[in-house]
């Protein structure tokens, strides 16, 4: 997945076209794909798209494809990092995750005034912090209960 179009700095409120592709070997069928993206800073305007859960993804209208056009309006304030947290999928239409693909990426782009560290967010398949705490909460509860089974 890739999301072309984005200056290496942006200009404050200025209007950027990107495009966002998902090329994948995935057979192609009515229902091809979809993706997700998630920005620390700005506005997506694109046709059909949506905000949903503090993130931009596709409607129905516009899963036939694996090539989105929008419109990224910079942030007003110069001294921002705007990061992306870019999702694709290239599905075959069978209704069902076997043989569908998943691919991220990630981008920062600074204002003309940010001072700091620049990189992109990392991306990682492995749990987060809470997502450890959680488990581990449930897997001590669950040990508990086991035991207060087999007391009684």
């Amino acid at each position: 997945v890739t999301l072309s179009g984005l200056p290496e700095q942006y200009n404050s409120s200025q209007e950027y076209n990107i495009t966002l592709a998902n090329d994948s070997p995935v057979g192609k069928d009515v229902i091809q794909g979809g993706f997700r993206i998630i920005i620390s800073d700005g506005e997506i305007v694109g046709d059909d798209w949506q905000l949903l859960d503090n993130g931009y993804t596709h409607t129905s209208e516009i899963n036939d494809r694996r090539v989105w056009n929008a419109v990224w309006v910079a942030p007003e304030e110069t001294d921002q990092l705007a990061t992306f947290i870019i999702h694709g999928n290239a599905v075959n239409g069978d209704n069902s995750p076997t043989g569908d693909e998943w691919n991220s990426q990630s981008l920062a782009i600074p204002g003309p005034d940010y001072t700091g560290d620049s990189s992109a967010p990392e991306l990682s398949n492995s749990p987060t912090n809470s997502d450890l705490a959680v488990g581990g909460l449930a897997i001590a509860l669950i040990t508990g209960l086991a035991i207060l089974a087999v007391r009684d």
